[in-house]
């Protein structure tokens, strides 16, 4: 017998009995391996990270920790920039500025130079995640978090703009309509799930909720950099639903995002309720004097992988590429991600990183930069 386990072994499993018998053997951990195949992939991911080849949560946490620095650096040298710009305009001769303003240089330099060094201090930057309607959107990011804490039913369906940034313990802040804010503690005893529910979801369309707006605070890695997760309500369904996202665009500064696809959805991408999508974030970005929204600050995850018959994957693929090209300007094949959230949150809670699920972790991980980049970039103007 192998004193480690081998690939060899491991395509040699026929059937659930000799999936269990191996699994023992090797320390695997059998939890929610419901069939054949599961087995199989939970096999394979400790093989690689037995190896040390998987990726691990804790190497990801590596990557995000260096990128908050860099952006505070980046954020500190321009700041003195301004300092030093701000300093010298101060000094000039009033005839001088007055030239300058007659010539169109410069309007309100030094409110301008203020306002930029203020929003320098901050280090936050919000990605904003949409999805169509049963895509998936919650599932993905209950994957992202680590954790189960929005509901995954059918049946619901978040119904307010839900900020997800970092904080030392869990909790969230409820806005309600007559301006209360609640605190609510989510770890202890007690679903985060079931406290927040009658805040922020829904099971019925026609149905309201306690809150207003809602900030839930999570300890975890990827949210320190101060990326901010914004969950959003599906689009396309209900016009107050989706009043509620094109109205926070257009209040607010966009730097990335990730849209859900529902990939077993008959006819695939929604292409009329994406591009209008699509169309309102650049337009707006536009009206709000933000540098041009960069196309590679976008990624698609077309989410329910399992659910499309293995044999049509590849049509399926080549059809959402085509839908997505013609919305989006200059797609690349690696801003679009195919995953089986429900395979990867079994895995993950087995202690390992499925394979479709290290593949977009690699793709946000691309995102969060350009996203710190674009917010740096708009100091400039």
């Amino acid at each position: 017998m192998a004193s480690t386990l081998t690939l060899e072994q491991i395509e040699t499993v026929s059937d659930i009995w000799a999936g269990f018998t191996l699994m023992d053997r090797y320390a695997v951990p059998k939890e929610n391996c419901s069939c054949l195949e599961d087995m199989k992939e939970r096999l394979r991911l400790h093989y690689e990270k037995s190896r040390g080849k998987g990726k691990s949560v804790e190497a990801a946490q590596d990557v995000i920790s260096s990128l908050r620095n860099e952006d505070e650096t980046k954020r500190e040298d321009l700041s003195q920039l301004f300092h030093e710009t701000l300093a010298s305009l101060r000094e000039l001769d009033d005839q001088i500025k007055g030239h300058l303003v007659q010539e169109g240089s410069v309007k309100n330099m030094e409110a301008d130079l203020e306002s930029h060094m203020e929003s320098l201090k901050s280090n936050e930057c919000p990605i904003l995640v949409v999805g169509e309607t049963s895509s998936g959107k919650s599932s993905l990011l209950n994957l992202l978090l680590g954790q189960d804490l929005l509901p995954q039913s059918l049946l619901s369906c978040t119904s307010i703009m839900c900020k997800i940034r970092y904080g030392p313990t869990m909790r969230a802040k409820v806005k309600q309509a007559n301006g209360v804010v609640t605190e609510i503690p989510l770890e202890g005893s007690g679903s985060p799930v079931e406290k927040l529910t009658k805040f922020v979801f829904k099971h019925d369309r026609g149905e309201t909720t306690e809150g207003r707006s809602v900030e839930i605070f999570v300890p975890i890695e990827l949210l320190k950099t101060g990326v901010y997760i914004i969950d959003t309500p599906g689009f396309g369904e209900n016009s107050s639903m989706d009043k509620l996202l094109l109205d926070y665009i257009s209040n607010n500064d966009i730097f990335a995002f990730i849209y859900v696809i529902k990939s077993d959805n008959a006819g695939g991408v929604q292409e009329d309720r994406l591009q209008r999508f699509l169309r309102f974030i650049v337009e707006q970005q536009k009206a709000r004097h933000v540098t041009n929204f960069d196309p590679r600050a976008a990624i698609f995850v077309c989410n329910r992988w399992d659910l499309v018959p293995e044999k049509e994957r590849a049509t399926v693929k080549a059809d959402t590429m085509t839908k997505l090209g013609r919305c989006w300007p200059d797609l690349q094949d690696g801003q679009v991600f195919c995953l089986s959230t429900t395979g990867a949150m079994l895995q993950r809670r087995a202690g390992y990183i499925s394979e479709d699920f290290s593949i977009l972790l690699d793709g946000i991980q691309r995102l969060i930069p350009i996203g710190l980049r674009r917010k740096i970039h708009r100091s400039y103007r």
